[in-house]
């Protein structure tokens, strides 16, 4: 006689579709974004900003014209969003920023680590959504490619505390006093990518994006690597500025996709449940 199993049965497809949801759900309760990989060129010279005209203790003249490669991976775990107005010049128009956020960086010139860490305590990630330039608007400090009367959306990472050097008394390096004399030259790297909506509309709201969902072959960007110097005031308070700056021109811009052994363990998986599910059959 013909033994028949009780239980009810689980279909092929049916395990499928349960290994999938487990899946999703894993994926989904990931912190970290994937990683971002931007590769292009330094460029040519040294930008001074706010019109300083003083000394950099970072000599940035070896990487100049250059290429280089960025990596970026941002964990914007329990990051909370604000929401500020811009300049007066772009009137009705908001940056919606979130921080804390955890952001590891690699930062690689003409095939040499020049810079790598983790930020969490001056990084954070923007967005700017359908932001129209007014005719009229100084683009002299904007990104390559940023024309007036068009509209954009932005999207920004931006680590920071990048320690550089010191100055005590005009002093290269040399910081061996108390705080309050010294000033301090940090840098942070600002990935900044632009769409123009009118040919791409890559943010369709002001929510947190994923850098997953968002296509980086369809506008334009690059990193900025700025120089900021500053010191401890007498109130205890850190003050700085922006010195001046390198741009560096993305060629590319891609974003990680699962690893090879990520791969190999999902298709593993989905095998062992037909595998399980075609053996119930067989012994029914």
């Amino acid at each position: 006689m013909k033994r028949v199993n009780t239980n009810k049965q689980v279909g092929l497809r049916q395990s499928l579709l349960l290994a999938g949801l487990v899946m999703a759900s894993v994926g989904a309760q990931a912190a970290p974004f994937p990683k971002i990989t931007v590769t292009g060129v330094v460029g040519d010279s040294l930008y001074n900003v706010n019109g300083y005209t003083g000394s950099i203790a970072y000599d940035p003249s070896a990487m100049l014209g250059k290429n280089f490669t960025l990596e970026l991976i941002a964990d914007a775990a329990g990051a909370v969003k604000t929401s500020t107005e811009l300049l007066p010049e772009f009137p009705g128009e908001f940056e919606n920023r979130w921080e804390p956020v955890t952001v590891s960086y690699t930062l690689m010139v003409d095939g040499m680590l020049k810079f790598s860490g983790t930020d969490s305590q001056y990084t954070d990630i923007r967005t700017i959504n359908d932001l129209t330039v007014p005719v009229g608007t100084d683009l002299s400090e904007a990104p390559g490619g940023i024309e007036e009367g068009r509209t954009y959306d932005l999207f920004t990472i931006a680590p920071s505390g990048i320690y550089l050097g010191c100055f005590d008394g005009g002093t290269s390096n040399g910081c061996n006093d108390s705080e309050s004399n010294n000033v301090y030259e940090t840098a942070s790297i600002v990935f900044d990518y632009f769409w123009d909506t009118a040919i791409y509309n890559a943010l369709a709201d002001t929510n947190l994006p994923d850098p997953a969902n968002l296509d980086f072959t369809k506008g334009f960007g690059g990193a900025d690597f700025n120089f900021n110097h500053w010191s401890e005031d007498p109130s205890d308070e850190f003050n700085g500025n922006d010195i001046a700056r390198i741009y560096l021109t993305a060629t590319s811009v891609t974003v990680a996709v699962p690893e090879p052994e990520t791969w190999a363990m999902m298709l593993a998986g989905l095998g062992l449940v037909g595998w399980s599910a075609m053996r119930r059959r067989a012994t029914v």
